[in-house]
């Protein structure tokens, strides 16, 4: 809100140097691609200790009610 203004009738009027929104927007486009890789490697860890735990399909041959592990399938 540093910048630009939105009055009653919702006109919007900027204030300063266009270059230094665009700065700022393209800034945070930045940020977003450079933080990406954690938050991938997060959601990458947690879906392989699930499928290491998680046990379902049909039961193993020769035992009545132990079930197949997801990465022995």
């Amino acid at each position: 809100m540093k910048f630009c203004k939105v009055d009653k009738q919702g006109q919007l009027s900027l204030h300063g140097d266009p270059r230094l929104l665009y700065a700022v927007m393209l800034g945070m486009r930045v940020w977003i691609v450079a933080s990406d890789w954690h938050f991938t490697a997060l959601a990458s860890v947690i879906a392989g200790r699930y499928a290491v735990t998680r046990r379902q399909f049909a039961n193993l041959p020769g035992e009545r009610k132990k079930e197949r592990k997801l990465m022995d399938y």
